[in-house]
């Protein structure tokens, strides 16, 4: 029997067979795609409409890291509600602990790096430091305090009123959240994150016909809607349509590519040692370099500094190599954080936590 617990900073295994690494390589994807659309858009903004009526490569070019990595959120919401949440106080403190001590430690890097405070004020800093950090977090802290009730809902209800009522919420998130844009917050939200959880239920426990066409046609699925994003895009801004907001979480081609990639990953099987202790500090690759003394101080000024009109290939592996470079050191310093909960939870949880038991955001597969 194999327990894969599912958190936002990878799952653990509880038991004696080894965890594939399918999953574990996606979240590393996605996470990658963060970085990706943080160097790209926070670097560089959102092209300008006169940029894209003179169909600028550069402008182009950012249309289409947008579009191919905007799935990033909704994989990993989605990986949650795969897998299933299964909440404790244990692993409530550990995701808190989590957040603060590496929040605060990019903290300090910042305080060493522009000591007056010129960039970002101290006390805005603290701020955010001691509201958990930036809004993908605080989300995901309240889906994992309400997973229980989400847990209970799909336990009690049949496959049909599961698939009935999660595509009526994704209907309304279309609607009002990305052609109306007057709710969820572009996807900025909980009540989001609710949705592709029941979702990423859907997909493991019931899934339909479609969901097991072979893993070449769940790509490319996500590379089409992808590329649709790109052109609808261009037109939106040609022609001032909301279709320039067609790189959103809430948009249907980016939910749809999102759980086109969740299938491909999934009919993957291999396992790697090496993936899966990187994939474990994932969440905290999201919680050093997001913060935003990091990526205004240090990352957007570096980035921008790549960028040469005449060098675009030589841009493009500089920007490879940082993001790589950025993750790998990221894992790294993950590593104290990790021995120190080890520490701290042994002594504070005593109790040998049971058979299956998860880590600080659990979710277990079906067995």
């Amino acid at each position: 029997m194999n327990h894969s617990v599912e958190t936002a900073a990878g799952p653990e295994v509880v038991g004696r067979k080894k965890r594939l690494s399918n999953m574990e390589l996606l979240r590393i994807v996605a996470m990658l795609m963060v970085v990706a659309i943080h160097m790209c858009y926070y670097s560089f903004g959102s092209p300008t409409r006169a940029e894209v009526l003179q169909f600028s490569p550069f402008a182009m070019g950012r249309m289409a890291v947008q579009s191919f990595t905007v799935v990033c959120v909704d994989v990993f919401v989605l990986l949650s509600g795969y897998f299933g949440i299964r909440a404790s106080w244990k692993r409530l403190v550990g995701l808190v602990f989590q957040v603060l001590l590496l929040t605060m430690s990019a903290g300090l890097y910042y305080v060493w790096t522009d000591p007056d405070g010129s960039s970002y004020p101290y006390d805005r800093w603290l701020i955010d430091a001691f509201s958990l950090g930036g809004w993908f977090v605080r989300a995901y802290v309240l889906l994992y305090v309400i997973s229980p009730v989400l847990n209970a809902f799909v336990r009690s209800a049949t496959p049909r009123q599961l698939y009935r009522i999660t595509l009526a919420l994704l209907l309304l998130v279309i609607l009002w959240g990305w052609r109306f844009r007057v709710e969820f917050s572009g996807g900025y939200s909980v009540a989001f994150f609710v949705v592709l959880y029941l979702l990423g239920r859907c997909v493991r426990l019931y899934p339909l016909r479609l969901f097991r066409l072979r893993w070449q046609i769940d790509m490319l699925v996500y590379v089409m809607c992808s590329l649709l994003t790109v052109v609808m895009c261009v037109l939106g801004f040609c022609f001032r349509m909301y279709w320039a907001q067609a790189p959103s979480y809430v948009s249907p081609f980016t939910i749809a590519a999102s759980v086109a990639l969740l299938l491909c990953f999934s009919k993957i099987s291999f396992y790697s040692r090496w993936i899966n202790w990187i994939a474990a500090s994932s969440f905290a690759v999201y919680l050093l370099h997001a913060c935003t003394p990091f990526l205004s101080v240090t990352m957007k000024p570096l980035v921008v500094g790549f960028w040469e009109p005449d060098a675009v290939g030589l841009f493009v592996v500089r920007c490879v190599a940082f993001a790589l470079g950025l993750f790998a050191a990221c894992v790294l310093i993950d590593q104290v954080r990790l021995a120190l909960w080890r520490g701290l939870s042994g002594r504070i949880w005593t109790e040998k936590a049971p058979s299956g038991s998860a880590t600080w955001a659990g979710s277990v597969e079906k067995k």
